[in-house]
C-alpha cells in the first residue's frame, strides 16, 4: 500500500482516533527500511527525508498523534510535487516545494 494511501486510511477523516500504535510502528519500519541509504543531491529533498527519519524513529518507539500526524502531511505534500498533481491543497510540511 502507498503510504499516503496508508495515512489516509489510518488517520485521514478522524481516524486518528483508531489507529493502533502497532499497525504505525510497522509502516514507520517499512518507510525507514524503504528510505534509509537513500541519498540526493537536492538540500531541501535530503532535509526532508531527515526530518522524516527523525518522525519515523518516534513513530516506531511511542504512540505519539504528532509522529503520525507529520508522516502523513509530509507524504502528502511530497506524492503532490512528485505525482504533479494539480490541486493546492498542500500542508506546507516539507522543504521541498517541487521546483
Amino acid at each position: 500500500m502507498a503510504r499516503n494511501t496508508f495515512y489516509n486510511n489510518t488517520l485521514g477523516y478522524g481516524n486518528i482516533e483508531t489507529t493502533t500504535h502497532s499497525e504505525q510502528a510497522e509502516m514507520a519500519k517499512e518507510i525507514l527500511d524503504t528510505i534509509d541509504g537513500v541519498s540526493t543531491k537536492n538540500q531541501d529533498l535530503a532535509d526532508d527525508f531527515k526530518e522524516i527519519k527523525k518522525y519515523i524513529t518516534i513513530a516506531m518507539k511511542e504512540d505519539d498523534q504528532h509522529a503520525y500526524i507529520q508522516l502523513h502531511r509530509m507524504f502528502h505534500d511530497l506524492d503532490i510535487y512528485f505525482n504533479g498533481y494539480s490541486y493546492n491543497q498542500k500542508w506546507g510540511a516539507t522543504e521541498f516545494t517541487g521546483e
